[in-house]
């Protein structure tokens, strides 16, 4: 497998990026950003010169000179090879993830992704070897090329509704991915998608019209699946389409294909969506709108209960360590917020 000649020239890009004096706009907090509008009053995450480390959370707004600015994407080679990077925190309204925007973290094992994020950029998260989940919100709708290559810990996926391609290589030599659910939108896969993802047991495709994989003169390749054991591997399709899949050009071959049920799926998430509303704020957790009694439960980031409750009426604050990663679970749902 042969990677395009332009990720050869981002390399290098990159590399006069990580090894010399980066240009910034301003910095606050610890973070660089640079102006992308001022008549928007809209910023970029810039690069920290590989100087981001630990756990970092990025500001929803940020003040410079007076002046309040939006966080709206998070621009290329920003935290690129920053080795000693644990965690992320992107807040909502963040609409990209550029290229090359977390390549090499080697010891990023938690991200937060906010909701609004449109787009996450080619070779985004590659070889991002410690990373063993991400919740990829709604409202994305495309995924690069290579952007989650080599994430070797990572373990499952769920593609979102509104996905509608996935690009070359996304997801190859993610050696332990046991499970991938592809949303309803996923119209074509890109080739070497899940290559060599060797532990992958189960395929939970949403979407009624077979997706396409990669096509190379007209014809749909088999090598978004290379290195995969389609014969232990299951695919579950909606009803009614089994036929169709075992017809596909890729899907036909030698997947255990069987139809499932899987009504009530968008119900569940819309209403994990609607409940609780979790988030950080003066030294404690906040959990707003869940109903009354919902158990509540509190992990640091390496899996160490904290606090375990219910909900109270409207709003409950939890007290926690400032500079921490927790996960807040409510009820069925999970969350992650940053202290």
């Amino acid at each position: 497998m042969k990677k395009s000649f332009t990720k050869v020239l981002l390399a290098a890009a990159m590399f006069c990026v990580s090894s010399g004096a980066s240009a910034y706009d301003f910095e606050a907090g610890g973070i660089h950003y640079n102006i992308t509008s001022e008549a928007d009053k809209t910023v970029e995450v810039t690069s920290g010169g590989n100087g981001y480390v630990g756990d970092v959370s990025i500001p929803a707004t940020v003040e410079n000179g007076g002046t309040i600015y939006t966080v709206t994407e998070i621009g290329n080679f920003a935290f690129s090879s920053c080795s000693s990077l644990v965690s992320i925190d992107i807040p909502d309204g963040v609409k990209s993830i550029e290229v090359d925007a977390f390549y090499n973290c080697i010891s990023l094992e938690s991200v937060t992704l906010g909701s609004g994020l449109e787009t996450i950029g080619d070779y985004a998260f590659e070889y991002c070897e410690n990373l063993k989940s991400i919740n990829i919100p709604d409202g994305v709708v495309s995924i690069g090329d290579y952007a989650f290559d080599g994430c070797s810990s990572l373990t499952s996926i769920d593609i979102p509704d509104g996905v509608v391609s996935l690009g070359e290589g996304a997801f190859s030599g993610c050696i332990s991915l046991e499970s991938v659910t592809l949303g309803s939108e996923v119209e074509t896969i890109g080739d070497y998608a899940f290559h060599n993802c060797s532990n992958l047991v189960e395929i939970n495709s949403l979407a009624t019209l077979p997706p396409v994989c990669a096509i190379i003169a007209g014809v749909s390749v088999s090598s978004c699946f290379s290195g995969v054991d389609k014969t232990a591997c299951t695919l579950k399709v909606p009803e009614g389409t089994a036929d169709d899949y075992r017809a596909a050009d890729v899907w036909k071959e030698s997947f255990n294909i069987a139809e499932t049920d899987f009504a009530g799926i968008g119900e569940i998430a819309a209403d994990a969506a609607a409940a609780a509303k979790v988030y950080a704020a003066a030294g404690r957790i906040v959990v707003e709108n869940a109903a009354a009694g919902t158990p509540i439960v509190v992990y640091t980031a390496d899996g160490v209960q904290v606090y375990g409750g219910t909900a109270s009426d409207g709003r409950t604050e939890i007290p926690a360590q400032a500079g921490k990663l927790y996960i807040v679970r409510c009820g069925n749902a999970a969350y992650k917020t940053a202290m």
